[in-house]
């Protein structure tokens, strides 16, 4: 089935069936009707006619336009409930290699999916659960999605699907309640690939009042960060059991992600299902800004974060798993795995109050004995850090004190002696350029050992003596003057210049800043 439509300014013809073969297109318009056939004279208003009978290759194009109740597709059910709100497809049949069912954009046309008007019953300011998921790709392999504006929705990939694109989306104001949440939520899934998607502001719906109440989240309040992710990932390791339903491999390229809570909030413990050059999760060329943090609760392994702009947000926290014992009082398998071979290269923080605090890393135990084997360690290479603000100074600091490099936590693996840290020991700091007010002399770490009171910050120099890790070409900055480093911050042209400190390394920096400049 092959159809065309025009192009109003030009009048050039746009092909509006791209399928091939056998396989079909379909329509879906804010005008339509479920009553009539899905042609492009005469579209469907919503799924339901076709979501149980899609084959590999078919499309399912959406026209341009803000869509209504006539739009209410299936009802999803998701970690054991079944929502009382519609989506507008619980996606349940599977593509082919080669052969995906997309649902995309017509050519030149913005479907706006807003939840509130499919589900009119939803109030927007309750406190009830209203509606979460757009597309809901449930049990189902090989499915695109593209080219729409998702408002108070989500897209959620789980029980174990395999081989979806998520592109060219904006997904953006979900406020909900329910667990594990996030714009884009991978639910035991396989081979995900997120591509120059724009995701932001997602919050928990309710929060405290100050007096044993709820109220309504109008504030956009950070309340439960570490549950509202734009990007969330999760893992059976973490829920199941070590090598049950896990996760990944996922691409994470090209997004435009801000202003949510927590950017992204990774619990792909173990890690191991892996794309041909080892990783399980690859982020390349993403924008990450706005309020809110990179990342909590990083529960993530075989990562590396490549040539991302991090701008005016803050850092990691609680990156890798706090250790845990089991019955037998030995050390939970899940410290062996979480956070190994986890690699920053290539990557810019422009602007953070602080970096990573590190819960714990992946580690092979023997006889007490803590691996620095190369995938056990923490590995960060080429990267520009400007911390903004006053730089934390060595000796006593705050509890919650920011202006750091690298921290360990007290709520996660226990140092016994202050001479001695099982994570910050396993750093390992290559040709990076740190800058600060304070240049060399900031406190690089922040130490805290079983049972003190206290905690303590470290100069680069001091740190590397007393905890032994790597810091081979790293350099330092008091400059933290943007506009003495890079080209035009403004435009967000963070070409390095010659004549920045940060200059001295040659493969320092963004590898390739031409994917954020305006």
């Amino acid at each position: 089935m092959t159809s065309s439509g025009g192009d109003s300014e030009t009048g050039d013809v746009i092909p509006s069936c791209e399928a091939s073969g056998d396989a079909r297109c379909f329509y879906i318009a804010p005008d339509g009707d479920d009553n009539d056939d899905g042609s492009i004279e005469a579209p469907f208003a919503s799924t339901n006619p076709i979501i149980d009978i899609l084959e590999p290759g078919d499309y399912v194009y959406f026209r341009g336009g803000e869509y209504g109740e006539a739009a209410q597709g299936q009802k999803v059910s998701y970690l054991g409930n079944t929502s009382g709100h519609y989506s507008v497809a619980n996606i349940r049949r599977s593509g082919s290699e080669g052969s995906p069912i997309t649902f995309t954009a017509f050519p030149g046309e913005l479907p706006v999916l807003d939840l509130y008007s499919i589900n009119p019953a939803c109030d927007p300011t309750s406190l009830d659960p209203c509606a979460d998921d757009a597309f809901h790709v449930n049990q189902a392999d090989h499915i695109r999605i593209r080219g729409f504006e998702i408002v108070h929705g989500s897209i959620v990939v789980s029980r174990n699907s395999r081989y979806t694109w998520i592109e060219d989306n904006h997904i953006h104001d979900l406020y909900t309640d329910r667990s594990n949440n996030g714009l884009i939520v991978l639910h035991f899934a396989q081979s995900v690939y997120m591509r120059d998607n724009h995701l932001h502001d997602t919050y928990s719906r309710s929060i405290p009042d100050g007096d044993d109440g709820w109220v309504f989240n109008d504030s956009k309040d950070h309340f439960d960060a570490q549950h509202n992710g734009c990007i969330t990932t999760l893992s059976g390791d973490q829920y199941v059991g070590y090598g049950k339903e896990s996760s990944g491999p996922f691409e994470i390229t090209g997004n435009d992600i801000h202003d949510c809570p927590v950017h992204l909030f990774f619990k792909n413990v173990q890690g191991h299902i892996v794309d041909e050059e080892g990783m399980n999760i690859w982020l390349k060329d993403n924008h990450f800004h706005g309020a809110g943090r990179l990342a909590q609760n990083m529960n993530a392994s075989n990562v590396v974060f490549e040539n991302n702009l991090f701008e005016a947000s803050d850092g990691i926290s609680q990156m890798g798993t706090g250790e845990r014992y089991d019955e037998n009082d030995d050390l939970s398998i899940l410290n062996e795995i979480s956070a190994r071979n986890v690699e920053f290269r290539n990557n810019l923080f422009s602007s953070t109050r602080s970096g990573i605090t590190i819960w714990g890393l992946g580690f092979s135990l023997a006889e007490g004995v803590f691996s620095k084997d190369p995938e056990d360690l923490f590995k960060f290479y080429d990267n520009i850090i400007v911390i903004e603000g006053d730089a934390a100074l060595p000796g006593e600091l705050g509890w919650n004190q920011k202006g750091y490099i690298f921290s360990n936590s007290y709520g996660g693996m226990i140092d016994t002696d202050p001479s001695i840290s099982k994570t910050l020991s396993r750093i390992d700091s290559q040709d990076n350029c740190y800058v600060s007010d304070a240049g060399e002399d900031m406190a690089f770490v922040k130490h805290w050992f079983n049972e003190s009171e206290t905690i303590t910050g470290y100069n680069y120099a001091d740190a590397k003596a007393l905890f032994g890790f790597n810091g081979d070409g790293d350099i330092f900055s008091s400059n933290t003057d943007i506009a003495d480093h890079f080209v035009d911050p403004a435009t967000t042209d963070y070409t390095l210049l010659g004549d920045s400190p940060c200059a001295a390394l040659p493969n320092v920096g963004l590898s390739d800043p031409s994917a954020f400049a305006e």
